[in-house]
């Protein structure tokens, strides 16, 4: 549904539990932009930025006539969905903009190192909850119940408190400048 939505349309997919850290903005610019998935052999769906005029989705769509009709050693949503995409790519990489390591990463486990910390708050766009993975508070009193080695508690912490991390603090003096970050340079594709 998203693919066709997004070739109709063009625009910016997310799922509900991404949440952006910064203006999406200067990835519109590509004709199409994805992150590597959480296992790098595949795409992340979980923010998609693309053209109507994209061609990769035009290609990615194609493949979903297949669908259920061949053998994959995985479910056939993760085939189609992460891991098919990712093969389509290699083939053509000029038709996608990846960004490696900021829409949909770190995972939880990655964020415990000070210098991802640093850099996750100073470039990432986007970071994806995996909110069936992960405990949600349901008001403010719960945010302390939170991992306080956890990107998510930062983010909440930073919205509903204003409370920048103490690594951060140089890299964002008001709640403003989220939007206004200018987009790290890329030199490397995956």
């Amino acid at each position: 549904m998203r693919i066709r939505i997004l070739k109709e349309y063009g625009g910016t997919y997310l799922d509900s539990d991404v949440i952006a850290l910064r203006s999406l903005a200067p990835l519109r610019r590509y004709n199409h932009t994805q992150g590597v998935g959480v296992m790098s052999s595949g795409l992340s769906n979980g923010v998609i930025i693309a053209k109507k005029s994209s061609k990769f989705l035009d290609i990615w769509l194609e493949e979903y006539k297949m669908y259920g009709k061949e053998k994959v050693k995985s479910s056939f949503w993760s085939y189609y969905s992460i891991r098919r995409p990712r093969q389509l790519l290699k083939r053509q990489p000029e038709l996608v903009r990846i960004e490696k390591d900021t829409l949909v990463r770190p995972l939880e486990g990655m964020y415990t190192n000070m210098e991802t910390r640093q850099n996750v708050w100073k470039y990432s766009y986007s970071m994806h909850v995996w909110k069936r993975k992960t405990f949600i508070p349901e008001r403010p009193d719960q945010i302390k119940l939170i991992s306080n080695q956890s990107l998510l508690r930062d983010v909440m912490e930073y919205v509903v408190f204003n409370k920048i991390p103490f690594y951060a603090k140089n890299d964002r003096k008001a709640k403003g400048n989220s939007q206004s970050r200018k987009a790290r340079p890329r030199a490397s594709r995956q």
